[in-house]
């Protein structure tokens, strides 16, 4: 008798989800129902009795598949977000850096040996901090001395990682060459390893 019961509620959840074009309360109340009813047939028939499949089972699986989409979807964005965030960071950190190194060896305050002070200086006092060694330090000073007279690539910069402005630096020549991988690689937001193949495949040529 309460499975019948349950059975009449649940078709009047049906006939709700349809009529209202599956509003959310309705759906997790028809759910519900078919919990109920399995745990009434354990109880009473010590198994759960197989129903058929309905079509607005497999209807409301694929619409709230969609729906949580969404949510993962948000998810995704926030987490490329924060990625982007990041090295946006990490290049302002390491052009500030260059920058500081570079002015102080042309106002004539360091040596080239001070270079590798100042790499030994940090990995005592920040060793837990990567890519701040000798090689290290040289390529921010050249990154920061590539295009320190070129403002208008800044943004492009940024939105590049690490990896790329280091291949697009070594192995490009002219500055029109260079902001050419530049963008490319911002707009197909290619990893190191593709933008090195465009890059030996002369992309540049090819597109002009």
């Amino acid at each position: 008798l309460v499975r019948n019961s349950v059975k009449v509620i649940q078709a009047s959840f049906k006939k709700d989800i349809v009529e209202n074009s599956f509003q959310h309360a309705t759906i997790g109340q028809y759910f519900f129902s078919k919990y109920l009813l399995a745990y009434l047939d354990l109880v009473v028939y010590g198994t759960t009795q197989k129903e058929k499949f309905s079509p607005l089972d497999s209807e409301l699986a694929e619409y709230l598949s969609k729906d949580f989409i969404n949510v993962v979807n948000l998810i995704q964005e926030a987490r490329e977000n924060a990625i982007r965030k990041v090295n946006e960071e990490l290049i302002l950190l390491y052009w500030n850096v260059g920058k500081y190194i570079s002015e102080q060896l042309e106002n004539q305050k360091w040596g080239t040996s001070y270079i590798d002070e100042l790499a030994s200086f940090i990995s005592k006092n920040c060793p837990e901090v990567k890519g701040f060694n000798r090689r290290g330090l040289y390529r921010m000073k050249q990154f920061y001395e590539t295009y320190k007279d070129r403002p208008e690539l800044s943004t492009l910069l940024r939105e590049n990682t690490w990896s790329n402005n280091m291949h697009i630096i070594s192995k490009t020549k002219s500055y029109e060459e260079k902001e050419f991988y530049l963008k490319l690689a911002s707009k197909e937001k290619y990893k190191a390893k593709e933008l090195t193949r465009q890059i030996d495949n002369i992309a540049y040529i090819w597109y002009y």
